[in-house]
């Protein structure tokens, strides 16, 4: 099996947050990742498009995170955002 390119592995990270039942510490973890992800891009592991998808994945999975804090009464922490 071939070697995962550092796309799917960055796209799988992201994917794996979706488990988390704690969606504020999601959100904290979705934050850190961004720095990590402009990295891969600027040590040209990942091509524009690559970079582009990425943020548009961590975009909606931070939207959901929200919605499910909101969703299920947990406070919702503005310093997060």
């Amino acid at each position: 099996m071939p070697e995962k390119s550092e796309f799917d592995k960055a796209l799988g990270e992201l994917y794996d947050l979706t488990e988390w039942e704690d969606a504020e510490a999601a959100i904290r973890e979705l934050h850190a990742r961004g720095p990590e992800i402009e990295r891969l891009y600027l040590d040209s592991k990942i091509l524009p498009g690559e970079l582009q998808a990425l943020v548009m994945v961590s975009n909606c999975l931070e939207r959901e995170f929200v919605h499910r804090q909101l969703a299920t009464g947990q406070p919702l922490h503005m310093n997060v955002l």
